[in-house]
């Protein structure tokens, strides 16, 4: 019922607010592996690939961007 109503998984919408939440806090200022760990990843690796495939730049090409 989620999905039809919304058009995605809860798994994606976790996912999405996840990667907000960490887009956020790279914009705040916090380093790029505490901001992982804050968002609930283990290693920076998923991190990296989950951000990738949410933004398509990486999380230090975002955070450059951004200053």
């Amino acid at each position: 019922a989620f999905r039809e109503e919304t058009g995605i998984t809860i798994f994606g919408m976790l996912a999405q607010k996840r990667m907000i939440r960490a887009r956020d806090l790279i914009a705040s200022g916090t380093p790029l592996t505490s901001a992982a760990a804050l968002c609930g990843f283990s290693d920076y690796s998923s991190f990296y690939k989950a951000f990738v495939g949410e933004y398509g730049v990486s999380p230090r090409l975002y955070a450059s961007r951004i200053v």
